[in-house]
């Protein structure tokens, strides 16, 4: 997307109901073919890969990485369109996922507070 028009839509009063972008998806996907919408998503990813990168270089811009985010989920909604993932198991999955990191940052806590309790480093 021109990155003028995207900040000037940031700035504007752009707002759809669920419905409507329910409705904005399904016409995508009427349009553009699923097989068509899987490559899109494949290209968007690979997109937020590379603005990630910039930013950890110190090459990109938070405007460009919110352009670029917006664009995976919206790749991410109509692949569940596609797929007929339910909303509910989407977000059971999503929070099974953030349990598993909950529980490696406390697992890097605990270790942090005690060293000698998680390391088998030198043990014989």
């Amino acid at each position: 997307m021109n990155r003028e028009k995207f900040i000037e839509g940031l700035n504007s009063d752009i707002a759809f109901t669920d419905e409507e972008r329910t409705e904005i998806y399904a016409k995508s996907i009427e349009h553009n073919g699923a097989a068509t919408l899987l490559v899109i998503s494949m290209e968007e990813l690979a997109e937020l890969q590379q603005q990630a990168s910039k930013m950890l270089r110190r090459k990109g811009d938070i405007i460009g990485l919110v352009e670029e985010m917006a664009d995976v989920i919206i790749a991410t909604t109509i692949l569940q369109c596609i797929f007929g993932v339910n909303a509910g198991v989407l977000t059971k999955a999503v929070d099974v996922k953030l349990n598993r990191i909950k529980e490696a940052a406390e697992r890097d806590e605990q270790n942090d507070k005690n060293p000698d309790s998680g390391s088998s480093v030198g043990a014989e």
